[in-house]
């Protein structure tokens, strides 16, 4: 792992009867407000009738010579997934604060995809995904699909929780991504976190598949076009405290960014 890189913690999650997303989010939206290379944007929008709040922070990273890699940063999926909430707000302070970490990226943040998930009665993601497949007319669903057509992704990060992972468990659409960089990382963290039996998955990259995968909302990125931008997804246990959940879902991005940027935002320059 890059020495360089940190595992801050903004503040401690309190139980999720006594916070909302707002407060999780608070630290880095003040941190956005006067940073020059972070920018917030919120949209309240009504969605059942109840009040929320669309969220997307921007962050470019310094230039390092070739183009940079536009990734999107997901959290907020499963329902309840404060944790998750918390980390792509504790990623994006590390990696403002962070020149050498944020280098070559253009990370494009959304904390809670899912806002539905975080009501009194919570939404589960596959009420999300269902709605996304049909192409339903809600503001939260045209939000990010309006964002993953405009900005052509080079790749998507997603922070989720399972009750079936026994520790740290990827899952990626790439065969050349999970064996250059996410299995590697994973035998890095193994020092530190547990990790799952059968640590990385691979998903089939072929355009069928992807064309599935986003017919049925399990897959946010289009399909059609040219280019194939590569999809992980980092699993933590559902049953670990919130604290521990963030700490791996920080550390685990921070060091496949960090692999990625090496193996392959450095190829430009060759």
């Amino acid at each position: 792992m890059n020495p360089a890189i940190s595992t801050r913690v903004s503040r401690s999650i309190q139980p999720p009867a006594e916070v909302t997303t707002d407060d999780l989010l608070e630290p880095v939206m003040e941190r956005a407000a006067r940073s020059a290379s972070l920018m917030p944007t919120q949209i309240e929008v009504s969605l059942q009738k109840r009040s929320c709040k669309l969220t997307k922070l921007m962050l470019l990273g310094a230039r390092g010579g070739g183009k940079p890699a536009r990734i999107a940063l997901l959290g907020g999926l499963d329902s309840g997934s404060f944790s998750s909430v918390a980390a792509v707000g504790d990623l994006l302070l590390e990696l403002e604060s962070n020149a050498e970490a944020s280098k070559d990226y253009a990370i494009f943040a959304y904390p809670t995809v899912n806002p539905l998930g975080f009501e009194p009665n919570p939404a589960p993601l596959e009420n999300f995904q269902l709605r996304y497949a049909e192409d339903a007319p809600d503001a939260d669903i045209q939000f990010l699909k309006g964002e993953m057509q405009n900005w052509a992704f080079d790749g998507a990060i997603s922070l989720r929780t399972s009750p079936t992972v026994s520790g740290l468990h990827v899952r990626v659409r790439s065969e050349i991504l999970a064996h250059e960089v996410v299995t590697p990382a994973l035998q890095t963290l193994a020092r530190k976190f547990s990790i799952h039996s059968d640590p990385v998955e691979i998903m089939e990259s072929i355009r069928l598949a992807r064309k599935t995968a986003a017919q049925t909302g399990r897959s946010f990125l289009p399909s059609e076009g040219r280019s194939r931008p590569f999809e992980i997804e980092i699993f933590v246990p559902a049953n670990q405290s919130a604290s521990q959940q963030k700490e791996a879902f920080c550390v685990a991005t921070l060091e496949i960014l960090n692999r990625h940027r090496r193996v392959f935002c450095q190829a430009q320059n060759i």
